[in-house]
């Protein structure tokens, strides 16, 4: 079984890298033919969390004999709602470790 405290810490790992997507997306918003990324979270095996990155294929071109790319396809409403989002799941698992902490400080306080 997986503890509280390691279960957040996997959560806040998960976070930062969807962070880390949702900044990339944004960086890329105005590079012709982007694709924007989502990372896919998922239980793991021993639990907690684990995320993958799925990074979808450049678009092909519009026109290949003039290299003209289609525009990129990252809404930047989305991300900016992905990383309001991230921002409150992880404020939620730095409480949950921040509790855990403080009933272990308890529990250790009683037992001396």
């Amino acid at each position: 079984m997986i503890s509280a405290v390691n279960s957040a810490v996997s959560a806040l790992q998960v976070q930062g890298t969807r962070q880390e997507v949702t900044a990339n997306n944004v960086a890329n918003s105005n590079t012709a033919g982007f694709e924007p990324s989502r990372v896919v979270s998922q239980e793991g095996i021993q639990g907690g969390v684990n995320a993958s990155v799925d990074t979808p294929a450049p678009q092909e071109p519009v026109d290949a004999s003039r290299n003209v790319n289609q525009p990129s396809r990252t809404d930047i409403a989305t991300e900016m709602l992905e990383s309001q989002q991230t921002t409150q799941t992880y404020k939620a698992n730095l409480q949950t470790v921040g509790t855990a902490n403080t009933m272990q400080g308890s529990l250790l306080d009683t037992m001396a």
